[in-house]
C-alpha cells in the first residue's frame, strides 16, 4: 500500500512540474501503450540483467543503493520514451 501511495504522489508531482512547461508532452503518452513498454523492458534490462546475473554467479536482487536504483528507473524510462517516439516516427514514415 505504501508502494501504491508513493508512487501516486510521484506521479502527481511530475504532473504538476510538467503542466508548468506547456511545452512537454502530456504523461498520458508514457502510459499509452503499457504492452510495448513491458516487452522493452523485458528485452532492453531484464533478460541482460538475468545473463549479468548467471554469468557473475551473483544472487537477485543485486545489492545497489537506493538512489542508483531510482537513476536506473528514470533512464530506462527516459530511454523507452525515446525509443517509442523513434519507432512511431518509423512506421508513421514508412
Amino acid at each position: 500500500m505504501l508502494s501504491v501511495l508513493f508512487s501516486f504522489f510521484i506521479f502527481l508531482v511530475i504532473e504538476r512540474i510538467v503542466s508548468i512547461f506547456h511545452s512537454l508532452k502530456r504523461l498520458e503518452y508514457i502510459g499509452r501503450k503499457p504492452l510495448r513498454y513491458w516487452l522493452m523492458m523485458y528485452i532492453i534490462f531484464l533478460i541482460p540483467l538475468w545473463f549479468y546475473i548467471d554469468l557473475t554467479e551473483q544472487t537477485f536482487p543485486l545489492n545497489i543503493e537506493w538512489y542508483i536504483g531510482i537513476l536506473i528507473s528514470i533512464g530506462l524510462l527516459i530511454l523507452f520514451y525515446i525509443l517509442t517516439h523513434l519507432i512511431e516516427y518509423k512506421t508513421i514514415s514508412n
